[in-house]
């Protein structure tokens, strides 16, 4: 485990071309990833049963005297898996790795690992984890935030279907402080912040496409023959449908080339007399 998921401080500054979330964006966020620790933990201790384990989700508890966070663990859409502790998530897809976001300190940190050990329930047992690097990392964060994400927006409204806006309210009033959000507006919260996700994604697809555009357009220009027929179009080239078919060339009437003939003749001087 690195000083960088116990440590905020020893977080490296995030570029500017790779946030997810702007900094008033990511204190909101914080705020209401608390909200929803705080909601887990209330779900646990509902009356009626565990709201957790009867949603299927799997349980670990730690012996007590390590002093440790119970974890609770379900299975995603791609093979893989998030888990719950009181001091954060982590969610993860094999091939793609995982991510952890800290309770307070909305930062996901990256590692390639898609799952953690069946036995974690503390900070320190969690595999190394960093801020991501270069540009494919941080493409793998955005795709995993985005599941993350919409996992927790379909719990909330899960948990709307099955007990009612009026159990999540109550919830929030246990807490006895001002909620980050209203319990109805929860899962459209989740919703909000995994649509930014897909927002970025598309852009910089999107600004890859017109990148490899501009790199065949400097190609071309730096060709020995630049032809108008060999042009790319920007909007063919993103949109493979608006591509045109070659043009079929008609062959020119003979008409035509005994009039070119003709003209060169009386160039010559030879010109030619009609019997």
């Amino acid at each position: 485990m690195t000083d960088s998921a116990t440590d905020p401080s020893a977080r490296p500054a995030v570029p500017q071309r790779w946030r997810i979330f702007s900094a008033a964006q990511a204190k909101k966020a914080t705020a209401l990833f608390d909200q929803q620790l705080w909601c887990w933990g209330r779900d646990v201790k509902n009356p009626a049963g565990n709201v957790l384990l009867r949603l299927g989700m799997g349980h670990y508890r730690p012996a007590e005297e390590r002093r440790a966070s119970p974890r609770y663990t379900a299975a995603v859409e791609g093979g893989g898996t998030v888990t719950l502790w009181g001091f954060g998530c982590f969610f993860g897809i094999p091939n793609v790795g995982g991510i952890f976001v800290r309770r307070y300190g909305f930062v996901p940190l990256y590692t390639p690992l898609p799952a953690v050990s069946p036995t974690a329930c503390a900070l320190e047992e969690l595999p190394s984890l960093d801020a991501a690097r270069g540009s494919e990392q941080w493409r793998r964060v955005r795709l995993l935030m985005q599941g993350l994400l919409a996992w927790i927006a379909a719990y909330e409204h899960g948990i709307a279907e099955t007990y009612g806006i009026a159990y999540r309210e109550q919830c929030l009033a246990d807490r006895q402080s001002d909620p980050a959000v209203p319990a109805r507006d929860m899962a459209a919260a989740w919703e909000r912040l995994a649509k930014r996700c897909r927002r970025i994604e598309a852009r910089r697809a999107t600004a890859g496409a017109w990148s490899n555009l501009l790199g065949q357009l400097h190609a071309q220009a730096m060709g020995t023959s630049l032809h108008t027929h060999s042009m790319v179009n920007p909007h063919e080239y993103l949109d493979p449908s608006r591509r045109r078919r070659p043009a079929e060339v008609a062959p020119r009437p003979a008409r035509h080339r005994a009039v070119r003939l003709s003209r060169r003749r009386q160039d010559d001087g030879t010109q030619s007399h009609s019997p």
